[in-house]
């Protein structure tokens, strides 16, 4: 595990500073007067455009390894907490398909990580981007915002 910590590590640099990022295929940005989730929901072939974004810290905190059992049932319990999403039945018949249906256990590693980026970053992206860089799938499991501009939000 030591060994993929210092890759994590060394390919965040490739993550700060100012660059260009695709705008997700489901956002709201619009090409030629559709938006692209629009475009995604349809399986139609569209462009995301780019923008600049700018990230002033991107740090490693930990690494993690836990089961697909394990990593299902958290799973489950986030879809099931949001109240009025269209998808969520699709999405946890897709995690199931993908955790649930295996005979033999696996695991996956779970990287946590403290960003401070500017508006308009999509941090979804970085995390599919590092996942890429690295050869291996990955994606933002959890995100938690602690701080818009000037304001703040304090966990109890």
């Amino acid at each position: 595990m030591k060994e993929m910590e210092k890759e994590i590590k060394s390919n965040l640099r490739y993550f700060t500073g100012k660059f260009m990022q695709k705008y997700p295929l489901y956002s709201s940005k619009t090409v030629e007067g559709k938006q692209l989730f629009e475009y995604a929901r349809a399986g139609a072939k569209v462009e995301a455009p780019e923008r600049e974004i700018r990230v002033e810290e991107l740090k490693f905190l930990k690494l993690r390894k836990i089961s697909g059992r394990v990593l299902f049932a958290d799973i489950e319990r986030r879809i099931k907490k949001v109240k009025g999403d269209f998808r969520q039945k699709e999405i946890l018949k897709i995690w199931r398909k993908k955790l649930k249906a295996r005979r033999k256990e696996f695991y996956f590693f779970v990287a946590n990580f403290r960003i401070k980026c500017g508006s308009g970053t999509y941090v979804r992206g970085i995390a599919h981007s590092l996942g890429e860089r690295l050869g291996v799938p990955a994606l933002a499991l959890s995100i938690k915002r602690t701080k818009i501009g000037k304001w703040s939000k304090i966990s109890p």
